[in-house]
C-alpha cells in the first residue's frame, strides 16, 4: 500500500514523505538472486502491480493500454522518479536476461519491444511466494 501511495503522490506532482515506500521487501529473493537495490526495487514494483488492483489505473495512465502487459522500465521510472541513468542501467540489466527472468520468476513479454519499453510481470510463483510469506491466519 505504501508503494501505491507514493506513486499516487508522485503522479499528483507531490513529493513523497517516505522514499522507502519504493523499497523492496523481497529479502530472500534478493539474497538468492544477488539483486542490487535497483533491481530489487523493480522486481518489488512488478509484484505490487500484480497484486494491488489500485495500481492498474496508474500504470495505464503512464503506459497506456500497453500497461496491461506488465511494468516497463520506462513506466517504472515515471511512477517512481528514478534517475535517467539508473533506469538505463536497469533496462540494460534486464536485457541481459538475468537469472530471475531465465527461471521464470520475472516474466518478460515476448513481443519485440525496445529494452526500455519491454513489459515485465511477476510470475504467479513469485507472487505466491511473496504473498504467502506475508499472509496472516
Amino acid at each position: 500500500m505504501a508503494f501505491r501511495q507514493a506513486v499516487e503522490a508522485r503522479l499528483a506532482r507531490q513529493t513523497t514523505d517516505d522514499p522507502s515506500a519504493f523499497a523492496s521487501s523481497l529479502d530472500d529473493v534478493e539474497r538468492s538472486f544477488d539483486l542490487d537495490e535497483r533491481a530489487s526495487a523493480f522486481v518489488w514494483a512488478c509484484v505490487v502491480v500484480a497484486v494491488d488492483p489500485m495500481m492498474y489505473p496508474h500504470l495505464i495512465a503512464v503506459s497506456g493500454v500497453d500497461g496491461r502487459r506488465g511494468l516497463t522500465p520506462a513506466a517504472y521510472a515515471a511512477l517512481t522518479g528514478m534517475a535517467e541513468r539508473d533506469v538505463m542501467e536497469l533496462a540494460y540489466w534486464l536485457s541481459q536476461t538475468p537469472s530471475l527472468v531465465r527461471f521464470g520468476l520475472l516474466e518478460r513479454d515476448v513481443a519485440e519491444f525496445l529494452p526500455i519499453a519491454t513489459p515485465y510481470r511477476a510470475s504467479a510463483r513469485l507472487v505466491a511466494h511473496v504473498v504467502g510469506g506475508r499472509a496472516s491466519p
